[in-house]
């Protein structure tokens, strides 16, 4: 895996090189053009990458709802949610989610 640095502004407040695979900057930058898509301006520093793409505004996307479709993607795939969560290193108790599901 080829992995490139991009300049972030290490002069800026808050800003450093970071190194991505070319997945991470392809989906990163799907992520703007739906941002741009959406709602027709360039995202800003304080907006979320990961959004509520019903929203009138940016918002970041629901921590719940978001766990709730990654177990129900895992249900679906056949994998074991708790396996594949300790993967991740979430810190979350499953148990909740699960109900959520039913």
């Amino acid at each position: 895996m080829v992995k490139k640095k991009r300049k972030t502004g290490s002069d800026a407040a808050g800003m450093r090189d970071v190194t991505m695979s070319p997945e991470l900057r392809a989906v990163l930058l799907r992520q703007r053009e739906a941002f741009i898509e959406r709602f027709g301006w360039e995202p800003g520093l304080t907006e979320p990458v990961f959004f509520d793409p019903n929203a009138d505004e940016p918002q970041p996307l629901d921590a719940d709802e978001v766990t709730a479709a990654l177990l129900k993607a895992c249900a679906d795939a056949g994998l074991d949610p708790d396996e594949v969560f300790s993967h991740v290193g979430w810190g979350v108790d499953l148990d909740e989610y699960r109900k959520k599901l039913q």
